[in-house]
């Protein structure tokens, strides 16, 4: 459906505003951005909210409904690019979404990896090295001309790597038992599982079962979506959210409440979310 809007056949000289306007609604209708919630759906029922009132488009208006229509068309795949975003956006829009954008991105730098996190990282990747080479020595083992010699360096390769996950186990558990609470889970916020070093704990000291900081390469590695990744998601979203109200603040004259006698259940349920900020 999405391609089909798309595709829309526009003739550029006409370009019918009340055609666009129709095209506009049904492009945020299919982009599932026209959803109110349940609250405000509540309200508009009571007319404490008013229904949204189509504005007249001027030819002008027209267009760029059209542009912004369809930059939000694609967007919906992917990330569009700061180009088209400044071209879909007026000034002020834009500075809404790029400080959106940039609030989040000072947020992960702020975040930055602890430095115990930075020492587990680095006892992990000596280990790793160690049992990558006790892999290759074992697959040659399996020829003729290396034999047992290769096979007994696999062993002693697999045990050294057994020891250096030991190690970087044991600094992880005893940096966790010395540090606040606070800073306990921060640490642990780090990880790609749960870290219980203990007899009967889910940590091994292999290359499969020792926990594996977030965004490891590591192909063990169970969450391995980066910091930077998030931003790229959250930028997507940012776009996404921007065109939308770019349209919606084309299509629809701008509301204005004006509340009336609203029903005993929506009076509570208005006093109930009062209180919760309050709060």
């Amino acid at each position: 459906m999405l391609q089909r809007l798309a595709k829309a056949p526009f003739d550029a000289k006409q370009n019918n505003p009340a055609v666009v306007a129709q095209w506009a609604q049904l492009v945020l209708r299919q982009c599932g951005l026209d959803e109110l919630s349940p609250l405000v759906r509540a309200l508009r029922v009571q007319q404490v909210v008013p229904t949204q009132v189509l504005r007249t488009l001027s030819h002008s208006e027209a267009a760029r409904v059209q542009r912004v229509c369809d930059a939000l068309l694609r967007v919906q795949a992917a990330p569009v690019h700061t180009d088209t975003m400044r071209r879909c956006l007026t000034a002020e829009e834009y500075s809404s979404y790029h400080s959106m954008t940039q609030a989040h991105v000072s947020q992960v730098h702020a975040d930055h990896k602890p430095t115990e996190i930075e020492k587990y990282a680095a006892l992990l990747k000596i280990a790793d090295w160690t049992n990558t080479r006790a892999t290759a020595a074992s697959k040659r083992a399996s020829t003729q001309r290396y034999g047992m010699q290769a096979l007994s360096r696999s062993g002693h390769l697999r045990n050294q790597a057994a020891a250096q996950y030991e190690r970087a186990c044991e600094y992880l558990s005893e940096q966790l038992s010395t540090v606040p609470a606070d800073q306990q889970q921060h640490i642990l916020a780090w990880l790609d599982r749960e870290f219980d070093y203990t007899a009967h704990g889910n940590i091994t000291i292999d290359c499969v079962g020792v926990a594996r900081v977030v965004g490891s390469h590591s192909r063990y590695c169970l969450n391995r979506s980066d910091r930077s990744q998030q931003s790229s998601d959250h930028r997507h979203s940012c776009q996404q959210n921007a065109l939308h109200w770019a349209v919606r603040a084309l299509l629809y004259e701008p509301e204005v409440t004006t509340p009336t006698v609203a029903s005993s259940k929506l009076q509570q349920l208005l006093k109930s979310i009062n209180c919760d900020d309050d709060d």
